[in-house]
């Protein structure tokens, strides 16, 4: 065999195991990935959330009670835990130095908050990225099969423009999500409550190719660019 006959041999094995990885990674996309998340909220959360994957040979679990989490895999029923972590409310209680060092922290990034919304606010595709998220989240849900979904989510504002902003906003929500998912916003103390368990499974070949469209639309695509090129200490948009 001649040196051309050679690399046309080992072009066409290349060609061949790229095209089988590539194959490999497709069928795996196309395969539906179950999920599994209940999770309760009164003063702290309970609850555990699974996703299998390959029909169930690989799991992913993940537990949280009394605010502590446990999270493992398993693969054909060998688990393997990834973290024990526990986080304890009582030890917020720390020196007033600590506790000063938190408070200016948060008002750092209370104003970097504001200047970010006072820069958005004269965005002018503004309107456009808030559709473009809405979409997004529509196309999502509607390609997720949902065995089981139901559950109740309270949100509580003391501040009556940001209660009839998230009124908006979950208005727009009942319409995307399961009939049997209320999401409900009462004026009183700032408070979160829910209860919730959904059940279901979704493709992720479909998830990928809306994520796609969602980056490639202008509003997107503008956005990106303007914070790739953005001036130093600015937030380009």
């Amino acid at each position: 065999m001649d040196f051309i006959g050679i690399v046309l041999l080992i072009l066409k094995i290349i060609y061949i195991v790229v095209l089988s990885i590539i194959v490999f990674i497709f069928a795996l996309l196309c395969i539906p990935v179950g999920f599994e998340v209940e999770l309760i909220r009164d003063n702290k959360i309970d609850g555990h959330a699974d996703i299998l994957l390959l029909f169930g040979l690989v799991r992913f679990t993940s537990k949280i009670k009394e605010s502590e989490i446990e999270s493992a895999f398993k693969v054909l029923n060998k688990e393997i835990k990834i973290n024990n972590e526990a986080s304890n409310e009582d030890e917020v209680t720390q020196d007033s130095e600590n506790t000063e060092n938190v408070e200016k922290e948060k008002e750092y990034k209370k104003g970097n908050l504001i200047e970010r919304y006072n820069s958005m606010k004269s965005y002018k595709y503004k309107k456009e990225l808030k559709q473009e998220v809405i979409e997004l989240i529509r196309r999502i849900v509607s390609v997720t099969k949902f065995k089981k979904a139901k559950g109740t989510y309270e949100i509580f504002i003391s501040d009556p423009y940001k209660y009839g902003i998230l009124s908006a906003i979950a208005a727009l929500l009942i319409s995307i999500l399961p009939k049997d998912i209320k999401v409900l916003t009462a004026m009183g103390e700032n408070d979160l409550k829910f209860n919730l368990f959904i059940k279901g499974h979704i493709i992720p070949v479909a998830c990928l190719l809306y994520a796609l469209l969602f980056l490639i639309s202008k509003p997107v695509f503008g956005t990106v660019l303007k914070l790739i090129f953005r001036k130093e200490g600015s937030y380009g948009i």
